[in-house]
């Protein structure tokens, strides 16, 4: 039986949050809890990570530095988060919530294949590229982290307006980051632009595949 996500603490939604706020996520049994921390993800990611303490079935989550005043957080408990027994829960589970007066809800959906052309369930990663020029994967540390779930849907919820540019990558070598050499990498055809608090961009069906990276050599002249 899969796992659940049976109560968060901020609640889904909920403005005026602390700071100083811990984030609590309680599941419905017993969880492996190693999966658990590393299948989450908190966006924008505080400078000073993330501490995990555990109390029961309960994972409380510690941002390291506090949070920033007046800023919409997404949290994704993703689906690579499994019980005792190895079941993985059927999706990830997102909700957000804001230390300023609202939320915003802007919105990326998508859905990820594998190499092969099956379903995959790898790290989607999404920038904000207002100030910043084009942004590397393999280099440069996201603002949005999620998991595709087990068909391959992700979405991001509760998004300023803004333009985004997301990747999506299988990670075969299991560091939960983007190897070039190693990782199948997918790649919208455009930026998700959403130009008002409420738009939503659907980005379709992307494919991982690994990047062509052998040289050219001429083979044969007349």
């Amino acid at each position: 039986t899969p796992p659940e996500v049976a109560q968060t603490r901020p609640a889904p939604d909920t403005t005026r949050v602390a700071p100083d706020q811990e984030i609590r996520i309680r599941f419905s049994e017993a969880m492996d809890r190693r999966s658990a921390e590393e299948s989450f993800f908190l966006s924008p990611a505080p400078q000073g990570g993330l501490k995990f303490r555990w109390r029961g079935d309960e994972m409380e989550v510690l941002p390291v530095g506090g949070l920033h005043s007046g800023r919409t957080y997404l949290v994704s408990v993703g689906a690579g988060t499994r019980d005792e027994a190895g079941n993985p829960l059927r999706a990830s589970h997102d909700f957000a919530f804001s230390t300023g007066d609202r939320i915003d809800r802007g919105e990326v959906r998508g859905r990820v294949l594998s190499a092969d052309g099956g379903r995959s369930q790898g790290y989607v990663l999404a920038y904000e590229l207002t100030g910043r020029g084009d942004p590397d994967p393999g280099a440069d540390a996201p603002d949005y982290t999620t998991q595709a779930a087990s068909d391959g849907a992700f979405r991001f919820p509760r998004l300023s307006p803004g333009r985004y540019r997301v990747f999506a990558f299988e990670d075969r070598d299991r560091d939960r980051a983007y190897s070039p050499a190693l990782d199948p990498l997918a790649v919208p055809p455009a930026d998700a632009d959403l130009g008002d608090p409420e738009a939503v961009a659907l980005l379709g069906d992307l494919r991982a595949v690994l990047p062509d990276r052998a040289k050219a050599s001429l083979t044969s002249a007349r």
